[in-house]
């Protein structure tokens, strides 16, 4: 194996791990220029570019203002670049926000780099958000992520390339109803959020250039807010950390922050199953107060019916 395979192989390798090498604001020696063109192959001329560290897994701002382009037909360059890696985001009027595809300089005296890519007009995607009865619900936050398969080693080797799709957030209005447009083309996640409702996942969503896809009529279950107070040798505690995670069903971390009566609300409603909830001060004053407060807090509850549930928590003197 010669090295330059070698040093790809370590890459994804450390990438696949989670380590992260954001490339630093360092004025190296490379150059990238970048033609944006239409979708009829013919140069664009009114868009603007940003460039970006790429990890392998984050992207990352490198500290390059965006680069605003008015009637150019020679594209732009990014000179005096570092080795490393880089994604180029370009926005344009009527189009979908487009991502290159990542770009490896090796910051070498000289080194000149060409990237060429086409602006797409993207899809649209519309839907409707009602509750149990089929009474529509606003204010939802309907969200767009990367797809995501249920195959851990598929999901493993997506975490090495460059998202491509549009990462939007919108919300229902009072009829439930959404839309977004201008969407990259691809496959994507569909988030539905409401803090009286639990939360739906929709996977495998396609979206098509120039087509409407119709995400249909999405139902959101209420769930069980939680709440409670934080003491301290029976006075509250202001801007203490409460968190709640899933243990049956497995769910994320969902944190709160206590206000001046020691009172919390989890932000999102819970399903029937089994958590835990702790609580810590903030700023976190030494990692050994941090594990001796969780410790003391830690509660495991239930969740059987909807309906609100409510929970103290006292922090150690």
């Amino acid at each position: 194996m010669n090295r330059s395979a070698l040093v790809l192989l370590c890459g994804a390798v450390a990438g696949h791990l989670g380590a992260q090498w954001p490339v630093t604001d360092v004025r190296g020696k490379a150059s990238l220029r970048v033609l944006v063109r239409k979708p009829d192959g013919k140069p664009a001329h009114h868009y603007e570019l940003r460039l970006l560290g790429y990890s392998g897994i984050h992207l990352t701002r490198i500290g390059r203002p965006a680069a605003s382009v008015q009637k150019s037909t020679e594209g732009y360059e990014f000179a005096n670049l570092p080795a490393g890696r880089y994604v180029v985001v370009a926005t344009a009027p009527g189009f979908a926000r487009s991502l290159s595809e990542a770009v490896t300089l090796k910051g070498k005296t000289g080194e000149e780099l060409e990237l060429v890519f086409r602006l797409v007009e993207g899809g649209r995607m519309t839907g409707r958000v009602v509750d149990v009865k089929g009474e529509p619900i606003a204010d939802v936050v309907v969200t767009t992520a990367r797809a995501e398969s249920e195959d851990p080693l598929a999901r493993a080797w997506a975490s090495l390339i460059a998202p491509r799709t549009s990462e939007v957030t919108v919300k229902t209005g009072k009829d439930g109803r959404f839309a977004m447009d201008r969407l990259a083309p691809g496959t994507y996640q569909l988030r539905f959020e409401h803090p009286e409702y639990l939360k739906v996942v929709q996977n495998g969503v396609k979206v098509e250039n120039r087509n409407v896809h119709d995400a249909g009529t999405v139902k959101l279950s209420p769930g069980a807010p939680v709440s409670g107070t934080v003491l301290c040798d029976g006075k509250p505690v202001v801007g203490a950390a409460v968190s709640v995670y899933g243990i049956n069903p497995a769910m994320r971390h969902f944190t709160a922050l206590t206000g001046r009566s020691g009172k919390f609300a989890i932000p999102q409603c819970l399903g029937p199953g089994t958590y835990q909830i702790y609580a810590h001060r903030l700023p976190v004053q030494s990692p050994f107060d941090y594990l001796e407060e969780i410790n003391e807090t830690t509660r495991q509850f239930e969740i059987k019916a909807i309906q609100p549930y409510r929970v103290g928590l006292n922090l150690p003197k």
